[in-house]
């Protein structure tokens, strides 16, 4: 097992940067929600008054309200998946095992140890 490197470690502080772009991202996506649920709102609307869904949609840039929640999915996926893996390998800095984080996190050795030595 390795020492343990503490609160100043170089991992530790990828980890916190990693953390904090997460959690940026959630906060763009949430603005990114409130636009996707008056988006749906407009359709409800629409489609409530009787019109043909062809016509309601029509009115309404589909393909460019489908792309933003898409890109705004990848992005948190990504920060979110940069996250683990930054606090995976500093729980490993720290004297953790491989079996350790697989606990930790509720997943296998297997998947722990891929996503440690992923090289992004």
């Amino acid at each position: 097992m390795r020492q343990m490197t503490g609160p100043d470690s170089e991992a530790r502080a990828r980890a916190l940067h990693a953390i904090a772009a997460m959690r940026a991202s959630l906060q763009r996506m949430m603005v990114s929600l409130e636009g996707d649920i008056a988006f749906t709102s407009s359709v409800l609307a629409g489609l409530s008054s009787g019109g043909s869904i062809a016509h309601v949609l029509d009115g309404l840039d589909t393909a460019g309200a489908r792309q933003h929640l898409t890109d705004t999915i990848n992005e948190l996926e990504s920060k979110r998946l940069d996250a683990r893996r930054q606090l995976f390998r500093a729980m490993i800095d720290e004297g953790a095992t491989i079996g350790d984080v697989a606990r930790t996190w509720g997943i296998s050795r297997q998947l722990a140890s891929r996503i440690i030595n992923d090289p992004s």
